[in-house]
């Protein structure tokens, strides 16, 4: 199979760009999306993200600790710094 454009991962993002991209009727489009259906219904509520950290849903991919935020890894809830809000828990945190 040949295909124009690839896209990876039907987020928001993902489905707008397929949906704009297969508008042009001369363009081959695939739209690539792991796993299936998820089980839970904090999967489809905007705003729960952080509720599914450590689930089988959570792929738990970090960066490498970053300078600028302090030693701190994008991709984990833990903050540090004067980015963390007031009273935020940070017990178990690990940079």
């Amino acid at each position: 199979m040949n295909f124009d454009y690839i896209i990876i991962g039907a987020g928001s993002a993902g489905c707008v760009i397929a949906n704009r991209l297969s508008a042009d009727p001369s363009c081959r489009v695939v739209l690539i999306e792991a796993g299936g259906e998820p089980d839970t219904n904090l999967a489809t509520v905007p705003g729960t993200a952080m509720y599914l950290e450590g689930s089988k849903l959570d792929w738990a991919y970090t960066t490498t600790p970053q300078k600028q935020l302090f030693g701190r890894r994008r991709g984990r809830r833990c903050q540090r710094g004067p980015e963390a809000p007031v009273g935020a828990r940070r017990t178990g945190c690990r940079p």
